[in-house]
């Protein structure tokens, strides 16, 4: 903008010797031979004029050659990381290490709460019969049984006549007793003991005593026996102690 009062100055100056020509032409100086008088001073600047609207921009020129290539210049900073790149391809497998050492072993874990039971198995084949466990210690011993000794008869023919009672009977022989035997003497005939009805005939054994070697004597219940009766008891005689 400040360019545009010199512009102006300048026209002005430019037209000042045309007016010259233009008065030494005029027929009505001299021979009419046209002559130029000497310029004159230049008049003085004239105040700047009021800015002028911009112009328009004018086209762009034709783009230069290319200059010759600069000096390298010095490096600059190093500028900030640039964010991450995404992530290459992976590699291919290498070869296998070797086994590293075992490590210590850890800690026992807390024990986990026990799982539900499991379906019973199918029953497995039976296993070889095991040897045979070594003998166990004798136990204590058991209570004596009744051992068998002989068959007997406890019989008696009375020669005073006796009241009903107990009576301890004539000795009987039996092979076998022993003198420190306890006796136990069983009837073998029911008949010994009831009447021609079928009843009792009032004579039970309750005792049998060893007085000898294979002799006893025993201890019965009698009815009334007369002058003359008799009875025959056929008995089996075991001892209890042996």
């Amino acid at each position: 903008m400040r360019a545009l009062p010199l512009i102006l100055g300048a026209l002005l100056a430019l037209a000042t010797p045309a007016e010259s020509n233009f008065r030494s032409s005029s027929p009505m100086m001299g021979d009419g031979v046209a002559r130029t008088g000497p310029a004159g001073p230049a008049g003085p600047q004239g105040e700047p004029g009021e800015k002028g609207e911009k112009g328009d921009g004018g086209a762009i020129g034709a783009a230069g050659s290319q200059g010759p290539k600069g000096n390298v210049g010095p490096a600059g900073a190093t500028g900030p990381a640039g964010p991450t790149g995404p992530a290459g391809a992976p590699g291919s497998t290498g070869p296998a290490g070797l086994v590293g050492p075992a490590g210590a072993a850890g800690i026992q874990g807390s024990r986990g709460e026990a799982g539900p039971a499991g379906p019973a198995g199918e029953k497995g084949a039976t296993g070889a019969q095991g040897l045979q466990g070594i003998q166990g210690p004798v136990g204590a011993t058991g209570p004596k049984s009744s051992t068998f000794v002989c068959n007997a008869t406890i019989a008696e023919t009375v020669v005073l006549a006796i009241s009903a009672g107990t009576r301890i009977t004539p000795a009987v022989t039996c092979a076998g007793v022993l003198t420190t035997d306890v006796l136990v003497a069983y009837p073998t005939s029911i008949a010994s003991l009831t009447s021609a009805l079928g009843t009792s005939n009032g004579i039970a054994i309750h005792h049998a005593i060893p007085t000898a070697a294979n002799t006893f004597r025993a201890v019965i219940n009698a009815p009334a026996l007369a002058l003359g009766a008799s009875y025959s008891i056929p008995v089996a005689v075991y001892a209890v102690n042996r």
